[in-house]
């Protein structure tokens, strides 16, 4: 018998949501608690196009797409913290302008530009508990066990981020030149990308790393 005052107070935390075997045997005795994984995606977007004038038009361009998973990092045996279970919110929006002038009736000048974005972030799906081993923590750290028959893992683990915000931005510009005249026809433009992207990773370690 371990005496209660030799057992730390983080342990008996942990220990309380562990629930009560369902199968037979040492091992492989608790069936997966989470029933069902549901994944939501919404696409949307529309054009617009104008004739400013006979010889001028602009073309608006918006599109949206939000993504979002659940996934596992190991068997989501516990639907509580200690479960392998984080969300993967994915949220991609593109905008885009176009211009075009025809100048004479062998010139026709086209500029355009575009904001593209992204974000593909990997939370922890069970928030808002503290544990008192880890500092200022609201989600559980990833917890290996050693050894033959040695329990599954708890927490978000290496296979994933336990807190993960990845943001993507891209700019670009476009411009373009087509004289045609008689036989001959010359295209000349140019194109430039700029693109960011902020990352921040935080594995097997609760968001305050």
């Amino acid at each position: 018998i371990i005496p209660t005052d030799c057992i730390s107070t983080v342990s008996q935390s942990l220990v309380g949501l562990i629930p009560t075997p369902s199968a037979p045997g040492f091992t492989n005795n608790l069936k997966s608690q989470i029933t069902a994984a549901k994944t939501r995606q919404t696409s949307w977007g529309f054009n617009i196009d104008e004739n400013l004038t006979s010889q001028q038009t602009l073309h608006f361009s918006f599109w949206r797409d939000s993504y979002n998973t659940p996934a596992f990092d190991h068997p989501g045996y516990f639907n509580n913290e200690l479960s392998a279970l984080k969300t993967e919110p994915r949220l991609g929006t593109g905008i885009f302008l176009t211009y075009a002038n025809t100048l004479t009736p062998h010139l026709v000048m086209t500029a355009g530009a575009g904001w593209m974005g992204e974000i593909n972030n990997e939370l922890n799906a069970h928030l808002g508990v503290s544990f008192p081993a880890v500092a200022a923590s609201t989600i559980l750290p990833t917890i290996n066990f050693n050894g033959f028959d040695s329990p599954t893992a708890w927490g978000v683990n290496s296979g994933g981020e336990t807190n993960s915000t990845n943001r993507k931005l891209g700019l670009s510009f476009a411009n373009n030149w087509l004289y045609n005249h008689g036989r001959h026809t010359m295209n000349i433009g140019f194109e430039v990308r700029r693109s960011y992207q902020d990352d921040d990773e935080c594995q097997q370690c609760p968001p305050h790393c």
